[in-house]
């Protein structure tokens, strides 16, 4: 018969096991052939027959464990056990300290003993391990070969005492109470520290990596930023809404990046309730200027640009921002750079893009000369977070507050997906009507 391991998860106490081992010789016997049935508690020590002749010599128990085996076997009748254990103590295939080990042996006359069961038990888990199984149907066979070859037949059966019915409905509730309070106490340790936004915000979270500066006129460059918030959008922490990297000087490559790697985090709130007021959700926008500092501590701005922020769809957008610098009419403003550096020539970091509150109602730039200069690389994560967003936010008031928080957010990466096609398409009419000009 095939032997197979079996675990089985045990919510009852170990001492409680009871293994029976029946044995006996089908072949090769003679008259009077073999049959042996023995019962095993959990660690239950049964001599064999070397074991009896050894532990009853006292000159070979030198340790406490051999002294006390020596009294039990000076006890025991001359017959001998065909089917013994090995117990954890005996140290037999080692020890292991998470786990308890018992092998039930049997003394068939071969020059070792045979192994018919090993037992394991895991105290932590409650985890019975039984190899190979107990007997389901036909025993198990071991063949001896010898001058006669004998053939044995042995069963491994539980004979453990069963819980009386009302017992183990009290003890399976008790188990199930337990499960309940460990689950609890597991959501409790979960949600520890874990701050949840109002029923009424969006918040969104941003990990911005400023990468790398590149193709600027000059070296030793670092980059500030700030972000600019419109209505109803807040931050808890405003100083990170603005910042800048350290100076990097440029590597020795072809494209001759300085490479900064700053990374850094802000968490931005919108109020939901004020949604159905705007048509189109309003996003931030981030600003960079891109400053270069010489060894006689000039400064001179290389170049300015911003994007949108992608708070309205989760994700990671990577960008490659084209810089501008503006640059004031006349030899006066270029002597003023070349020597002393123009840094901060103009009202607000703000000014490459569209200002938010034009004055008078109109904006004019008309004769205003920019140049362009380097480029920017900037990696944006954006992680949403709202209890709209939530399976448990199931009321009927919930459901619909959350498809029109999803709609709205749609709404807004469509229309954004349409500018920057738009955008695309002015850059490419531009670059046609550059070439025309040229033939």
């Amino acid at each position: 018969m095939h032997k197979s391991t079996a675990i089985y998860r045990s919510p009852d106490e170990i001492i409680n096991l009871k293994i029976r081992i029946r044995i006996r010789e089908v072949g090769g016997g003679g008259d009077d052939p073999l049959e042996e049935i023995q019962t095993f508690r959990w660690q239950q020590k049964i001599f064999g027959q070397f074991e009896r002749g050894f532990y009853l010599d006292r000159k070979n128990c030198a340790t406490e464990l051999e002294r006390k085996y020596h009294a039990e076997v000076a006890k025991l009748s001359e017959k001998s056990n065909v089917v013994f254990s090995y117990v954890n103590d005996d140290g037999y295939e080692g020890v292991d300290d998470n786990c308890g080990k018992m092998h039930l042996m049997a003394d068939l006359g071969d020059s070792q003993a045979t192994n018919l069961c090993t037992v394991t038990y895991d105290p932590a888990r409650k985890v019975l391990t039984m190899r190979p199984d107990f007997t389901q149907s036909e025993p198990y066979r071991i063949h001896i070969e010898g001058d006669v070859k004998r053939i044995f037949q042995y069963r491994i059966d539980d004979v453990s005492e069963k819980i009386p019915f009302d017992a183990q409905l009290k003890e399976n509730e008790i188990l199930d109470r337990i499960n309940l309070h460990q689950q609890k106490l597991k959501l409790d340790k979960g949600h520890a520290g874990f701050e949840l936004p109002g029923k009424n915000k969006l918040d969104v979270c941003l990990y911005l990596e400023i990468l790398a500066a590149r193709n600027f006129e000059n070296d030793n460059v670092y980059v500030q930023y700030f972000i600019d918030l419109p209505a109803h959008w807040s931050c808890k922490n405003s100083d990170a809404l603005k910042g800048c990297t350290q100076t990097s000087i440029r590597a020795n490559s072809e494209d001759g990046a300085a490479h900064f790697g700053l990374p850094f985090e802000i968490c931005l709130e919108y109020d939901v309730q004020r949604m159905d007021e705007e048509e189109i959700l309003k996003s931030p926008y981030v600003y960079f200027e891109a400053v270069s500092k010489d060894f006689w501590d000039r400064f001179r701005t290389e170049g300015l640009a911003y994007t949108i922020l992608p708070v309205t769809q989760a994700g990671v957008y990577s960008y490659e921002l084209r810089c501008l610098r503006i640059c004031p009419e006349g030899i006066a403003c270029n002597l003023r750079r070349f020597f002393i550096g123009d840094f901060s020539n103009y009202d607000h970091i703000t000014c490459a893009s569209l200002p938010r509150e034009p004055r008078e109602g109109r904006m004019n730039r008309y004769g205003v000369l920019s140049v362009g200069t380097g480029e920017i690389s900037v990696r944006v994560s954006v992680l949403q977070q709202s209890q709209a967003f939530s399976e448990d936010f199931a009321s009927e008031n919930g459901n619909r507050q959350r498809k029109f928080l999803l709609d709205k957010l749609n709404t807004s990466v469509l229309i954004k997906s349409i500018e920057q096609v738009v955008a695309a398409f002015k850059v490419a009419k531009r670059k046609m009507v550059e070439a025309r000009k040229n033939v």
